[in-house]
Protein backbone atom coordinates (compact mmCIF):
# COMPACT_ATOMS: atom_id res chain seq x y z
CA UNK A 1 0.00 0.00 0.00
CA UNK A 2 1.59 3.39 -1.41
CA UNK A 3 0.44 7.00 0.02
CA UNK A 4 1.87 10.27 0.48
CA UNK A 5 2.72 11.48 3.83
CA UNK A 6 -0.34 13.72 4.00
CA UNK A 7 -2.91 11.15 3.20
CA UNK A 8 -1.03 8.66 5.72
CA UNK A 9 -1.63 11.21 8.70
CA UNK A 10 -5.01 11.94 7.28
CA UNK A 11 -5.60 8.03 7.52
CA UNK A 12 -4.26 7.72 10.81
CA UNK A 13 -6.50 10.61 11.76
CA UNK A 14 -9.51 8.38 10.88
CA UNK A 15 -8.51 5.31 11.90
CA UNK A 16 -8.04 6.78 15.38
CA UNK A 17 -11.40 8.19 16.04
CA UNK A 18 -12.17 4.56 15.00
CA UNK A 19 -10.36 3.17 18.03
CA UNK A 20 -11.89 6.23 19.76
CA UNK A 21 -15.48 5.88 19.50
CA UNK A 22 -15.01 2.16 20.23
CA UNK A 23 -13.32 2.97 23.68
CA UNK A 24 -15.13 6.17 24.61
CA UNK A 25 -18.44 3.89 25.15
CA UNK A 26 -16.89 0.93 26.48
CA UNK A 27 -15.52 3.63 29.33
CA UNK A 28 -18.86 5.33 30.08
CA UNK A 29 -20.26 1.93 29.79
CA UNK A 30 -18.24 0.23 32.90
CA UNK A 31 -18.89 2.84 35.76
CA UNK A 32 -23.24 2.52 34.96
CA UNK A 33 -22.77 -1.71 35.26
CA UNK A 34 -23.47 -1.25 39.28
CA UNK A 35 -26.80 0.76 38.71
CA UNK A 36 -28.26 -1.12 36.14
CA UNK A 37 -27.52 -4.44 38.22
CA UNK A 38 -28.98 -2.59 40.91
CA UNK A 39 -32.23 -1.72 38.79
CA UNK A 40 -32.66 -5.30 37.72
CA UNK A 41 -31.97 -6.70 40.72
CA UNK A 42 -29.28 -8.89 39.76
CA UNK A 43 -26.88 -10.81 41.75
CA UNK A 44 -23.21 -11.18 40.47
CA UNK A 45 -24.27 -14.63 39.16
CA UNK A 46 -26.72 -13.48 37.10
CA UNK A 47 -25.07 -10.34 36.44
CA UNK A 48 -22.16 -12.76 35.11
CA UNK A 49 -24.27 -14.24 32.90
CA UNK A 50 -25.81 -11.05 31.54
CA UNK A 51 -22.07 -9.81 30.35
CA UNK A 52 -21.42 -13.00 28.38
CA UNK A 53 -24.39 -11.52 26.29
CA UNK A 54 -21.39 -8.96 25.22
CA UNK A 55 -18.34 -11.73 24.37
CA UNK A 56 -21.06 -13.88 22.55
CA UNK A 57 -21.47 -11.09 20.25
CA UNK A 58 -17.99 -10.85 19.95
CA UNK A 59 -17.32 -13.90 19.41
CA UNK A 60 -19.95 -14.11 16.42
CA UNK A 61 -18.22 -10.97 15.09
CA UNK A 62 -15.11 -12.10 15.49
CA UNK A 63 -16.17 -15.55 12.82
CA UNK A 64 -17.82 -13.13 10.72
CA UNK A 65 -15.85 -9.83 10.19
CA UNK A 66 -12.54 -11.48 9.26
CA UNK A 67 -14.45 -12.77 5.90
CA UNK A 68 -16.14 -9.82 5.64
CA UNK A 69 -12.91 -7.39 5.58
CA UNK A 70 -11.33 -9.72 2.91
CA UNK A 71 -14.10 -9.48 0.65
CA UNK A 72 -15.16 -6.16 1.11
CA UNK A 73 -12.17 -4.04 2.81
CA UNK A 74 -11.87 -3.79 6.43
CA UNK A 75 -12.61 0.56 5.64
CA UNK A 76 -16.33 -0.17 4.84
CA UNK A 77 -16.93 -2.67 7.58
CA UNK A 78 -15.42 -0.58 10.17
CA UNK A 79 -17.58 2.45 8.90
CA UNK A 80 -20.65 -0.09 8.88
CA UNK A 81 -20.15 -1.34 12.57
CA UNK A 82 -19.05 1.79 13.54
CA UNK A 83 -22.46 3.38 13.41
CA UNK A 84 -24.09 0.11 14.14
CA UNK A 85 -21.79 0.34 17.62
CA UNK A 86 -23.31 3.75 18.68
CA UNK A 87 -26.79 2.76 17.96
CA UNK A 88 -26.68 -0.25 19.74
CA UNK A 89 -24.81 1.45 22.92
CA UNK A 90 -27.61 2.80 23.86
CA UNK A 91 -30.19 -0.44 24.11
CA UNK A 92 -28.34 -2.13 27.18
CA UNK A 93 -29.14 0.46 29.31
CA UNK A 94 -33.08 0.13 28.01
CA UNK A 95 -33.06 -3.30 29.22
CA UNK A 96 -35.92 -4.62 31.70
CA UNK A 97 -34.45 -7.83 32.97
CA UNK A 98 -31.74 -10.37 32.47
CA UNK A 99 -32.54 -11.73 29.09
CA UNK A 100 -33.30 -8.75 27.96
CA UNK A 101 -29.72 -7.10 28.88
CA UNK A 102 -28.10 -10.65 27.45
CA UNK A 103 -29.91 -9.81 24.45
CA UNK A 104 -29.08 -6.53 23.95
CA UNK A 105 -25.44 -6.49 25.28
CA UNK A 106 -24.67 -9.08 22.22
CA UNK A 107 -25.90 -6.94 19.82
CA UNK A 108 -23.48 -4.54 21.03
CA UNK A 109 -21.39 -6.98 21.43
CA UNK A 110 -21.90 -7.92 17.67
CA UNK A 111 -21.44 -4.41 16.28
CA UNK A 112 -18.35 -4.05 18.79
CA UNK A 113 -16.71 -6.67 17.69
CA UNK A 114 -16.93 -6.26 13.96
CA UNK A 115 -15.73 -3.05 14.56
CA UNK A 116 -12.49 -4.27 16.61
CA UNK A 117 -11.29 -6.64 13.86
CA UNK A 118 -11.58 -3.96 11.44
CA UNK A 119 -9.94 -1.12 12.98
CA UNK A 120 -7.08 -3.55 13.96
CA UNK A 121 -6.93 -4.89 9.78
CA UNK A 122 -6.78 -1.24 9.19
CA UNK A 123 -4.01 -0.49 12.23
CA UNK A 124 -2.04 -3.62 10.26
CA UNK A 125 -1.79 -2.07 6.97
CA UNK A 126 -1.18 1.38 7.92
CA UNK A 127 1.55 0.50 10.57
CA UNK A 128 3.31 -1.54 7.21
CA UNK A 129 2.76 1.39 5.07
CA UNK A 130 4.61 3.99 8.03
CA UNK A 131 7.35 0.93 7.93
CA UNK A 132 7.40 1.30 12.11
CA UNK A 133 5.59 0.22 14.72
CA UNK A 134 2.51 2.78 15.64
CA UNK A 135 -0.02 -0.24 16.60
CA UNK A 136 -0.01 0.26 20.10
CA UNK A 137 -0.23 4.08 19.59
CA UNK A 138 -3.64 3.55 18.11
CA UNK A 139 -4.50 1.58 20.88
CA UNK A 140 -3.73 4.29 23.05
CA UNK A 141 -6.18 6.67 21.57
CA UNK A 142 -8.54 3.66 22.76
CA UNK A 143 -6.82 3.64 26.21
CA UNK A 144 -7.56 7.93 26.23
CA UNK A 145 -10.87 7.35 25.11
CA UNK A 146 -11.57 4.72 27.82
CA UNK A 147 -10.51 6.72 30.35
CA UNK A 148 -12.71 10.17 28.69
CA UNK A 149 -15.47 7.40 28.93
CA UNK A 150 -15.18 6.26 32.36
CA UNK A 151 -15.03 9.76 33.70
CA UNK A 152 -18.10 10.65 32.16
CA UNK A 153 -20.12 7.77 33.36
CA UNK A 154 -18.67 8.29 36.52
CA UNK A 155 -20.30 11.98 36.35
CA UNK A 156 -23.09 10.38 34.89
CA UNK A 157 -23.62 7.68 38.18
CA UNK A 158 -22.90 11.22 40.55
CA UNK A 159 -25.91 12.96 38.74
CA UNK A 160 -28.44 10.10 38.53
CA UNK A 161 -28.22 10.72 34.87
CA UNK A 162 -30.43 7.68 33.18
CA UNK A 163 -28.02 5.24 31.01
CA UNK A 164 -29.70 5.67 28.17
CA UNK A 165 -29.55 9.16 28.21
CA UNK A 166 -25.71 9.23 28.97
CA UNK A 167 -25.02 6.45 26.06
CA UNK A 168 -26.96 8.05 23.71
CA UNK A 169 -25.58 11.62 24.02
CA UNK A 170 -21.82 10.38 23.94
CA UNK A 171 -22.41 7.87 20.96
CA UNK A 172 -24.31 11.16 19.28
CA UNK A 173 -20.60 13.36 20.15
CA UNK A 174 -18.69 9.88 18.65
CA UNK A 175 -20.22 9.17 15.54
CA UNK A 176 -20.38 13.13 14.74
CA UNK A 177 -16.85 13.22 14.65
CA UNK A 178 -16.22 9.87 12.63
CA UNK A 179 -18.58 11.05 9.76
CA UNK A 180 -16.27 14.15 9.47
CA UNK A 181 -13.22 11.81 8.85
CA UNK A 182 -14.52 8.73 7.97
CA UNK A 183 -13.29 8.92 4.32
CA UNK A 184 -9.90 8.79 5.50
CA UNK A 185 -10.22 5.19 6.32
CA UNK A 186 -7.52 3.10 4.64
CA UNK A 187 -9.47 1.33 1.03
CA UNK A 188 -8.97 -2.52 0.50
CA UNK A 189 -9.54 -3.95 -2.57
CA UNK A 190 -12.00 -6.36 -2.59
CA UNK A 191 -11.12 -9.62 -3.10
CA UNK A 192 -12.61 -10.93 -6.23
CA UNK A 193 -14.57 -14.54 -5.81
CA UNK A 194 -11.94 -16.80 -7.46
CA UNK A 195 -9.33 -15.12 -5.27
CA UNK A 196 -11.19 -15.52 -2.46
CA UNK A 197 -11.45 -19.05 -3.22
CA UNK A 198 -7.57 -19.20 -3.65
CA UNK A 199 -7.00 -17.54 0.06
CA UNK A 200 -9.61 -19.50 2.06
CA UNK A 201 -7.31 -23.13 0.36
CA UNK A 202 -4.93 -22.91 3.37
CA UNK A 203 -7.11 -22.10 5.64
CA UNK A 204 -5.85 -24.73 8.12
CA UNK A 205 -2.68 -22.78 8.65
CA UNK A 206 -4.33 -19.66 10.62
CA UNK A 207 -4.50 -22.87 13.52
CA UNK A 208 -0.82 -23.20 13.65
CA UNK A 209 1.10 -23.04 16.76
CA UNK A 210 1.87 -19.07 16.34
CA UNK A 211 -1.33 -17.65 16.06
CA UNK A 212 -2.50 -20.76 18.79
CA UNK A 213 -0.20 -18.98 21.40
CA UNK A 214 -0.72 -15.34 20.29
CA UNK A 215 -4.62 -16.61 20.52
CA UNK A 216 -4.35 -18.02 23.59
CA UNK A 217 -2.24 -14.97 25.47
CA UNK A 218 -5.04 -12.69 24.07
CA UNK A 219 -7.41 -14.80 25.69
CA UNK A 220 -5.75 -13.99 28.85
CA UNK A 221 -5.14 -10.28 28.66
CA UNK A 222 -8.57 -9.66 27.59
CA UNK A 223 -9.77 -11.32 30.00
CA UNK A 224 -8.17 -9.03 32.54
CA UNK A 225 -9.35 -6.25 30.96
CA UNK A 226 -12.89 -7.81 30.47
CA UNK A 227 -12.90 -8.30 34.52
CA UNK A 228 -11.72 -4.44 35.07
CA UNK A 229 -13.95 -3.23 32.43
CA UNK A 230 -17.56 -5.30 34.39
CA UNK A 231 -16.15 -5.84 38.06
CA UNK A 232 -13.82 -3.21 39.35
CA UNK A 233 -16.90 -0.37 40.31
CA UNK A 234 -18.59 -3.48 41.52
CA UNK A 235 -15.47 -4.45 43.90
CA UNK A 236 -14.62 -0.98 44.87
CA UNK A 237 -18.78 -0.40 45.96
CA UNK A 238 -19.20 -4.08 47.46
CA UNK A 239 -15.81 -4.29 49.09
CA UNK A 240 -14.45 -0.81 49.55
CA UNK A 241 -17.27 0.67 50.30
CA UNK A 242 -17.06 3.28 47.74
CA UNK A 243 -20.08 5.61 46.21
CA UNK A 244 -20.65 7.90 43.73
CA UNK A 245 -18.10 9.07 41.35
CA UNK A 246 -15.58 6.48 43.13
CA UNK A 247 -16.61 3.82 42.04
CA UNK A 248 -15.25 4.45 38.47
CA UNK A 249 -11.91 5.79 40.11
CA UNK A 250 -9.98 2.15 39.73
CA UNK A 251 -11.56 1.56 36.02
CA UNK A 252 -10.46 5.08 34.99
CA UNK A 253 -7.12 3.98 36.98
CA UNK A 254 -6.84 1.09 34.77
CA UNK A 255 -7.29 3.21 31.57
CA UNK A 256 -4.82 6.00 32.95
CA UNK A 257 -2.55 2.97 33.23
CA UNK A 258 -2.92 1.64 29.66
CA UNK A 259 -3.00 4.79 28.50
CA UNK A 260 -0.33 6.21 29.85
CA UNK A 261 1.92 2.89 28.55
CA UNK A 262 0.74 2.60 25.37
CA UNK A 263 1.63 6.17 24.62
CA UNK A 264 5.36 5.01 25.05
CA UNK A 265 4.94 1.59 24.43
CA UNK A 266 6.24 1.36 20.15
CA UNK A 267 9.08 2.95 21.75
CA UNK A 268 9.63 1.50 24.63
CA UNK A 269 10.17 -1.93 22.74
CA UNK A 270 11.65 -0.40 19.80
CA UNK A 271 14.43 0.35 21.96
CA UNK A 272 14.60 -2.71 24.78
CA UNK A 273 12.81 -5.24 22.76
CA UNK A 274 9.71 -7.14 23.06
CA UNK A 275 11.27 -9.72 25.29
CA UNK A 276 12.23 -7.45 28.05
CA UNK A 277 8.98 -5.25 27.17
CA UNK A 278 6.79 -8.28 28.10
CA UNK A 279 9.09 -9.35 31.28
CA UNK A 280 8.38 -6.02 32.80
CA UNK A 281 4.76 -5.46 32.05
CA UNK A 282 4.09 -9.00 33.09
CA UNK A 283 5.44 -8.38 36.60
CA UNK A 284 3.90 -4.79 36.25
CA UNK A 285 0.38 -5.88 35.56
CA UNK A 286 0.47 -9.52 37.97
CA UNK A 287 2.37 -8.31 40.89
CA UNK A 288 1.02 -5.11 40.44
CA UNK A 289 -2.77 -5.68 40.57
CA UNK A 290 -2.33 -8.77 43.16
CA UNK A 291 -0.57 -6.25 45.80
CA UNK A 292 -3.68 -3.77 45.09
CA UNK A 293 -6.02 -6.65 45.92
CA UNK A 294 -3.68 -7.61 49.23
CA UNK A 295 -3.96 -4.29 51.09
CA UNK A 296 -7.69 -3.88 51.36
CA UNK A 297 -7.86 -0.19 51.18
CA UNK A 298 -9.35 1.64 48.19
CA UNK A 299 -6.08 4.00 47.45
CA UNK A 300 -4.29 0.62 47.66
CA UNK A 301 -7.14 -1.33 45.13
CA UNK A 302 -7.08 1.64 42.71
CA UNK A 303 -3.38 1.90 42.35
CA UNK A 304 -3.04 -2.04 41.49
CA UNK A 305 -5.37 -1.86 39.29
CA UNK A 306 -3.67 1.40 37.32
CA UNK A 307 -0.47 -1.16 37.40
CA UNK A 308 -2.69 -3.31 35.88
CA UNK A 309 -3.35 -1.05 33.39
CA UNK A 310 -0.13 -0.27 33.08
CA UNK A 311 0.92 -4.22 32.43
CA UNK A 312 -1.80 -5.29 30.53
CA UNK A 313 -1.39 -1.86 27.99
CA UNK A 314 1.00 -3.34 25.15
CA UNK A 315 0.23 -6.61 25.52
CA UNK A 316 -3.13 -7.06 23.32
CA UNK A 317 -1.82 -4.70 20.69
CA UNK A 318 1.22 -6.66 20.04
CA UNK A 319 -0.81 -10.12 20.05
CA UNK A 320 -2.80 -8.85 17.39
CA UNK A 321 -0.63 -6.88 15.52
CA UNK A 322 1.75 -10.08 15.53
CA UNK A 323 -1.15 -12.04 13.85
CA UNK A 324 -0.58 -11.39 9.86
CA UNK A 325 1.86 -13.53 8.76
CA UNK A 326 2.05 -14.39 4.70
CA UNK A 327 0.74 -15.55 2.98
CA UNK A 328 -2.49 -15.39 4.35
CA UNK A 329 -4.85 -12.24 4.68
CA UNK A 330 -4.19 -10.09 7.53
CA UNK A 331 -7.93 -9.65 8.09
CA UNK A 332 -8.52 -13.34 9.11
CA UNK A 333 -4.87 -13.85 10.66
CA UNK A 334 -6.55 -10.65 13.16
CA UNK A 335 -9.63 -12.32 13.32
CA UNK A 336 -8.42 -15.74 14.90
CA UNK A 337 -6.34 -13.98 17.53
CA UNK A 338 -9.45 -11.49 18.38
CA UNK A 339 -11.99 -14.47 18.28
CA UNK A 340 -9.62 -16.10 20.88
CA UNK A 341 -9.00 -12.88 23.03
CA UNK A 342 -12.64 -12.15 22.72
CA UNK A 343 -13.04 -15.94 24.36
CA UNK A 344 -11.05 -14.66 27.39
CA UNK A 345 -13.42 -11.57 27.76
CA UNK A 346 -16.93 -13.98 27.56
CA UNK A 347 -14.69 -16.63 30.17
CA UNK A 348 -13.61 -12.96 32.19
CA UNK A 349 -16.84 -11.78 33.24
CA UNK A 350 -18.58 -14.39 33.79
CA UNK A 351 -16.28 -16.91 35.76
CA UNK A 352 -15.77 -14.15 38.08
CA UNK A 353 -19.58 -13.91 38.47
CA UNK A 354 -19.81 -17.69 39.19
CA UNK A 355 -16.85 -17.56 41.85
CA UNK A 356 -18.05 -14.62 43.31
CA UNK A 357 -21.58 -16.19 44.01
CA UNK A 358 -20.07 -18.84 46.22
CA UNK A 359 -17.33 -16.94 47.61
CA UNK A 360 -17.10 -13.05 47.36
CA UNK A 361 -16.12 -10.79 44.68
CA UNK A 362 -12.86 -9.69 46.58
CA UNK A 363 -12.26 -13.28 46.23
CA UNK A 364 -13.20 -14.22 42.62
CA UNK A 365 -11.23 -11.40 41.66
CA UNK A 366 -8.04 -13.08 42.82
CA UNK A 367 -8.12 -15.48 39.59
CA UNK A 368 -6.95 -12.19 37.52
CA UNK A 369 -2.98 -11.75 38.69
CA UNK A 370 -2.34 -15.29 37.46
CA UNK A 371 -3.62 -14.78 33.98
CA UNK A 372 -1.80 -11.43 33.40
CA UNK A 373 1.42 -13.67 33.93
CA UNK A 374 0.08 -16.20 31.61
CA UNK A 375 -0.91 -13.81 28.74
CA UNK A 376 3.13 -12.19 29.45
CA UNK A 377 4.80 -15.72 29.31
CA UNK A 378 2.54 -17.55 26.29
CA UNK A 379 2.66 -13.93 24.46
CA UNK A 380 6.32 -13.91 24.54
CA UNK A 381 6.68 -17.43 22.78
CA UNK A 382 4.16 -16.45 19.80
CA UNK A 383 5.69 -13.03 19.04
CA UNK A 384 8.62 -14.76 18.39
CA UNK A 385 7.38 -17.65 16.58
CA UNK A 386 7.26 -15.03 13.21
CA UNK A 387 5.14 -12.99 12.03
CA UNK A 388 5.14 -9.23 11.44
CA UNK A 389 6.52 -8.09 14.88
CA UNK A 390 9.96 -7.20 14.35
CA UNK A 391 12.39 -9.28 16.57
CA UNK A 392 13.68 -7.99 19.56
Amino acid sequence: MTASTASLSRSRRSIGTVFAVNGLLVGAWAPRIPTVAADLGLRPGSLGLALLGVAVGNLLAARLAGAACHRYGSDRVARAASYGYGVAAVLPGLATNLVTLFLTLAVWGLAMGGQDVAMNAQGVELEVAYGRRIFAGLHALWSVATFVGAFAGGIGAALDLPVPVQQALLAAAVLGAFSVVRTGLLPDRPAAPEVAVDAAGPRRRVFDLRLALLGTAAVSSLLAEGVAIDWSAIYLRTHLDASGIWTASAYAAFCAGMTGGRLVGDRVMDRVGVTRSLAVATVLGGGGLAAGFASGVLVGAVIGFGLAGLGLSIMTPLFFGSAPAPPGPAGRQIAVVTGMGYAGMLLGPSLIGLVAQGTSVAAALWLVPPFIVLAGTLGRAGVHRGGRAPSP
